[in-house]
C-alpha cells in the first residue's frame, strides 16, 4: 500500500512541477531549474558511488541460502541497482536539457512538453515491461499455474455449492490461497473489519480445550469445509480428500450451521468484550443461543419452530423465504455492517437488523409465510452519484453555452 500511494503521489507532484515549468517559471529563474534537476542527478550520483556499501541481502534471507546463493542475490541487485540508476540519471539529465531549452526559448513549448512526456513514458514501459516479463498478470492461466495450482482438494472445493464456507486451520490461514477457488473464513485483507480481527484474536482458537479450537464459532460461519496441515480427530468431521505435496488434508464438517436459522433464546451484554469472552464459554451453543449488546431483548425465548431457507444470494441482496408460527429471532450468518443494510418483508415491513454474536446479523421477525429481502443501498454511494451526475450536467451545459455564445 505504501508503494502505490508513493507512486501516485510521485505522478501528482510531477504534474504540479511540470505546471509550475510551463506556467510560472520565467527566464531569470533559470537557477531554480538548474537546482532541482542538479540535485537530483547529484544523489543519482552518489547512489552509484557508494553502491558497494549497501547489505542487498535481507536478515530472513541470510539463513535460508547459502554462501555461494548469497554472493549470486547480491550481484544481480547490485546490476539492477546500477542499470536503473544510470537510465534515470540520463532521464534527468535529457529532461533537464529540455527544461532550460524552453526556458531560453531554443525550445517551442509544445515540443517540449512532448520531449518531457516521451521521456517519462519510456522510463515507465522500460519498468512495466520488466515486471510483465517476471510476472505476467495478463495470462490468467499462466497466473493460475503460478499462484493457484490445483490440488486434490481445490477440485473438491470447486465442485461443492459456494453458499458455505472454507477455514484452514495450516499455514495458508493468512494467505488467500482457498479464497481463489472456495469462500472462506480466514485469509487476508487490507480492509478487514474490526469485528472480523476480534473473532479471530479472540475466539477461533481460543476454546478451553486441548485443541483450542472454537468449532461453536466455526459452526455458526458456516465453516463446513476444514483445511489441515494435521490430521483431526474429531466426531463429526469427515475426510474427503488430501494434498500430499501441500501435506494438507481436507475435512467435511458435519456439525456446521446453515446460512439462517432460529434461536431459542438471547441474551445481551453490556460490553462487546464480555460478549466475545462468552463465546468462548462451552455454554455458549449458537444453535439456540443468540448474543446482543445493550439490547432490549435480553432473555427473550422463543419455539425456534418453522423453517428459513435462502432463495437468492449475492453480495448486495439476500432473499430468505420465512415459514412460521409464532415470532422467531432469526440469525443469519453474515458478516454485520450497520451502514446500508435493510431488511424489508414482501408485506413492506422493515425489520431492525442486530448485531448478533458480534460478527453476525440478527432480526426479529413475525410469525407467518413470507420473504425478507435484504439489500445494501449506502446512502454515501447514492448521495456521491448525485454529486457526479449533478456535476457531468451543469460542466456540459457550461461548455455548451460557452461553446454557441
Amino acid at each position: 500500500m505504501f508503494a502505490h500511494i508513493t507512486f501516485i503521489a510521485t505522478f501528482i507532484l510531477g504534474g504540479f512541477g511540470l505546471k509550475a515549468l510551463f506556467t510560472e517559471i520565467k527566464q531569470n529563474d533559470y537557477k531554480k531549474v538548474l537546482y532541482v534537476f542538479g540535485g537530483g542527478a547529484l544523489f543519482l550520483l552518489i547512489i552509484l558511488f557508494t553502491k558497494g556499501s549497501y547489505e542487498y541481502i535481507g536478515p530472513n534471507e541470510a539463513g535460508r541460502y547459502n554462501q555461494q546463493t548469497l554472493e549470486i542475490i547480491k550481484n544481480i541487485r547490485i546490476e539492477f541497482l546500477t542499470t536503473d540508476t544510470i537510465r534515470v540519471l540520463i532521464l534527468v539529465g535529457l529532461s533537464g536539457l529540455t527544461a532550460l531549452g524552453y526556458l531560453f526559448r531554443k525550445i517551442r513549448k509544445e515540443l517540449a512538453v512532448a520531449a518531457i512526456l516521451i521521456l517519462v513514458g519510456i522510463e515507465i514501459f522500460a519498468i512495466t515491461g520488466r515486471q510483465v516479463t517476471h510476472i505476467n498478470l495478463v495470462e490468467e492461466e499462466q497466473l493460475e499455474q503460478n499462484a493457484f495450482q490445483e490440488t486434490e482438494i481445490t477440485q473438491v472445493l470447486k465442485s461443492r455449492d459456494d453458499n458455505m464456507r472454507a477455514l484452514a486451520i495450516s499455514k495458508e490461514f493468512q494467505s488467500n490461497y482457498y479464497a481463489y477457488f472456495y469462500p472462506t473464513i480466514n485469509g487476508y485483507s487490507a480492509i478487514k473489519l474490526q469485528l472480523i480481527q476480534d473473532i479471530i484474536d479472540h475466539n477461533l482458537f481460543n476454546y478451553p480445550s486441548q485443541g483450542k479450537i472454537n468449532w461453536n464459532v466455526i459452526n455458526m460461519l458456516n465453516g463446513k469445509y476444514i483445511i489441515s496441515s494435521n490430521p483431526l480427530n474429531y466426531p463429526f468431521l469427515n475426510k474427503l480428500a488430501e494434498a500430499p505435496k501441500r501435506k494438507e488434508i481436507l475435512y467435511e464438517n458435519r456439525s456446521v450451521l446453515s446460512k439462517a436459522w432460529f434461536v431459542k433464546e438471547t441474551k445481551s451484554f453490556d460490553t462487546p468484550e464480555n460478549l466475545v469472552v462468552f463465546m468462548n464459554d462451552p455454554s455458549f451453543k449458537p444453535d439456540s443461543l443468540a448474543l446482543l449488546l445493550n439490547s432490549d431483548f435480553d432473555g427473550e425465548r422463543f419455539s425456534a419452530k418453522g423453517k428459513v431457507e435462502v432463495e437468492k444470494y449475492t453480495p448486495n441482496e439476500i432473499v430468505l423465504k420465512v415459514n412460521t408460527t409464532e415470532e422467531q429471532f432469526l440469525v443469519l450468518s453474515e458478516v454485520y455492517y450497520p451502514e446500508g443494510w435493510q431488511a424489508v418483508t414482501s408485506e413492506d415491513k422493515e425489520l431492525e437488523i442486530l448485531k448478533t454474536n458480534h460478527i453476525l446479523r440478527g432480526m426479529e421477525i413475525p410469525a407467518g409465510n413470507y420473504s425478507i429481502t435484504l439489500t445494501f443501498e449506502p446512502q454515501t454511494y447514492y448521495t456521491s452519484m448525485t454529486v457526479v451526475w449533478v456535476g457531468e450536467y451543469s460542466y456540459i451545459n457550461i461548455n455548451r453555452s460557452t461553446l454557441f455564445n
